[in-house]
């Protein structure tokens, strides 16, 4: 993108004039992506509970899955599940698990899957 204000796009491109950066430039869903769509371990769940949990990098990971629903309204945040994984390096090493999700409301939460090294 090229205009200095929120949009779509997660890199910002400027115009060359003085003290602009050309191009290049991180907005914040960039950041988001780095954070989690990039990430060597990534963590997702989907309708009626199914998660999934896969392993990228190059070391094996030894961690637990912290499933979580944040509420738009209120910001409040909370825990619906913690599942143990351990998987081996490289690509491929994936793990499935199902978590209870009846008392999620699509509607009015978001879903947070977030892997945490031990």
């Amino acid at each position: 993108e090229i205009w200095p204000t929120g949009g779509c796009g997660s890199l910002e491109y400027g115009t060359p004039v003085a003290g602009q950066v050309l191009g290049g430039r991180w907005k914040p869903l960039h950041y988001l992506y780095a954070r989690s769509v990039f990430a060597d371990v990534v963590a997702v769940c989907g309708e009626g509970g199914a998660c999934y949990v896969k392993n990228d990098g190059p070391r094996p990971v030894a961690g637990r899955i912290a499933v979580r629903a944040l509420e738009f309204a209120s910001g409040v945040v909370t825990p619906l599940a913690a599942v143990a994984v351990e998987l081996p390096a490289g690509a491929g090493a994936s793990a499935r698990f199902e978590i209870d999700l009846s008392a999620f409301d699509g509607s009015t939460h978001l879903l947070i899957a977030e892997c945490i090294d031990d």
